[in-house]
C-alpha cells in the first residue's frame, strides 16, 4: 500500500509562492534523427524551427533545447518547465506550425496558473493525447521540505 506524504511548508516562510511567471520550453534536437528534411535537420530541429519563428509572439515562454529527451519512441518531444509548477513532457508531435502554435498557446496557459494545470478543456486540440508524462514540481523553489520522515537523517 502506498501512503500519500504531504510536503510542509519551512518554518517562516509565506504561505503562498512568489515565482516568476516565465516557463521554460525545452525542445529535443536529435528526435527523428533518421528523418532528415532537405536541408538536413532533423525532425526536432525543424519544430525547434516552428517553435523560434512563433516564440516572439509568447513573451512568457523561454525556448530552449536539448540533445535528447530519451523519449525517442514518442518523437518529437518537449519538456515544459517553470520554478514550483509541475512539468510535462510532451511527444509525439510533428514538426509542423500547426503543433508548434498548440505548444506555445498551451504554455501561456500554463504560464497563468500557479502549480502547472491547465484544465483539460482548455488544451489547444492539436496537443490533446501527446502528454508522456508529468514531473512534479521543484518544491524548493517554493520553500517547502519534505516532512520529517522523509529528511535525510545520515548527518552527511
Amino acid at each position: 500500500t502506498r501512503t500519500a506524504r504531504a510536503f510542509v511548508r519551512r518554518p517562516g516562510s509565506s504561505s503562498s509562492c512568489t515565482m516568476s511567471t516565465g516557463v521554460e520550453l525545452i525542445a529535443c534536437e536529435t528526435c527523428g534523427n533518421k528523418e532528415l528534411d532537405a536541408q538536413g535537420r532533423t525532425r526536432g530541429q525543424q519544430l525547434i524551427a516552428q517553435l523560434r519563428d512563433l516564440v516572439g509572439l509568447h513573451p512568457n515562454v523561454q525556448l530552449g533545447s536539448t540533445r535528447c529527451l530519451w523519449s525517442c519512441t514518442r518523437s518529437c518531444a518537449v519538456h515544459l518547465r517553470s520554478d514550483a509548477r509541475v512539468g510535462y513532457v510532451i511527444g509525439t508531435l510533428e514538426p509542423t506550425e500547426e503543433h508548434a502554435r498548440a505548444l506555445l498557446d498551451y504554455a501561456d496557459l500554463y504560464a497563468g496558473t500557479p502549480d502547472g494545470a491547465v484544465p483539460f478543456k482548455t488544451w489547444p486540440p492539436a496537443l490533446k493525447g501527446h502528454f508522456i508524462c508529468r514531473i512534479p514540481a521543484h518544491t524548493a523553489a517554493c520553500g517547502v521540505t519534505p516532512p520529517a520522515e522523509l529528511a535525510d537523517t545520515t548527518g552527511d
